[in-house]
């Protein structure tokens, strides 16, 4: 399951786009505040759609952990506050969780649990999902175990640092029947739609694309 993820006013299957509008700060929980996965049949043809629900059988609100207190943690935080009338962020998993604490602060909520031990994610059934902000050349192992104990994943861009290795993340949710999301808010910001809306028009002529290669 791969899913494209974004904010607007309705959700294109064909693109992969999740267009649920959440209201609150771009950057991530479009998936959270109603789900869409889009199954991926292969780099580009992608097929099917089903929702993950935000609430338990008992229709307490979900529980979600982030893993990773990086510079873009703060803009999950902010995003997580401002659906936390249907979200709650109920753990920060960090190797140094002492340096957490001005992070979890400025969740406008309960206080989130700060720990150094993935156990406490995996093992705790209440936690639905986990945002994952690490980088990507330390996923694998991550993602197996949370795919494993059943989380839905959120994914910070990029995927992996190789295209192999990129496919096996696909791989390890698809076999566990997990959920994976990819953040990509951007492409429902104005200008990217107005952007579009141009080449659709051929309004920027022929296009090209450029690859680059760089170290993360």
């Amino acid at each position: 399951p791969l899913l494209n993820m974004g904010q607007g006013p309705d959700m294109e299957g064909r693109s992969g786009v999740c267009r649920a509008r959440c209201g609150v700060n771009p950057g991530m929980i479009a998936c959270l505040s109603g789900a869409v996965t889009v199954p991926c049949g292969d780099k580009v043809k992608l097929r099917g759609m089903r929702w993950v629900d935000m609430k338990n059988a008992s229709g307490d609100r979900m529980q979600v952990a982030l893993i990773g207190a990086g510079v873009i943690a703060a803009s999950h935080v902010a995003a997580l506050s401002g659906v936390r009338d249907r979200v709650t962020l109920s753990t920060i998993q960090t190797r140094r969780p002492e340096r957490a604490v001005d992070l979890a602060s400025r969740y406008d909520g309960p206080a989130p649990r700060l720990t150094a031990s993935l156990d406490e994610i995996t093992e705790n059934p209440d936690i639905r999902a986990v945002i994952v902000t690490t980088p990507p050349n330390v996923r694998i192992d991550l993602i197996k175990a949370l795919a494993g104990a059943g989380k839905h994943i959120l994914l910070e861009k990029p995927v992996a640092r190789t295209l192999e290795d990129a496919r096996r993340v696909v791989e390890i949710c698809e076999a566990a029947g997990v959920t994976l999301g990819m953040v990509f808010q951007h492409r429902m910001r104005d200008p990217s739609q107005e952007a579009r809306r141009l080449i659709d028009a051929g309004r920027l002529g022929a296009l090209g694309m450029v690859e680059i290669a760089a170290p993360l």
